[in-house]
């Protein structure tokens, strides 16, 4: 499911600028209902999911979300559940 939102009008009008700048693709905006934090970037898991795992405003990491549109597990991938979901309970 869709998990950010942006109009094609709105990429080649504004954001394309910064894009040709080096700044970075705009994904959008986040979509309703959905906690989005930059965390920082590692290859072990986070444990639980907190406060504590977003960076500053500005700094540069991976962008997480949680709310109803996120799979608690992979399908049939445990490793991959492992690795990439962040417990909430």
């Amino acid at each position: 499911l869709p998990l950010s939102s942006i109009g094609s009008n709105e990429i080649l009008s504004e954001t394309r600028h910064q894009t040709d700048l080096g700044k970075g693709v705009c994904v959008g905006r986040p979509s309703p209902d959905l906690d989005v934090r930059v965390i920082k970037i590692s290859d072990e898991p986070a444990a639980t999911w907190g406060p504590e795992l977003a960076l500053p405003q500005g700094q540069v990491g991976e962008i997480v979300v949680r709310g109803a549109l996120v799979t608690r597990s992979y399908f049939k991938n445990e490793t991959g559940t492992r690795l990439a979901k962040i417990s909430d309970v």
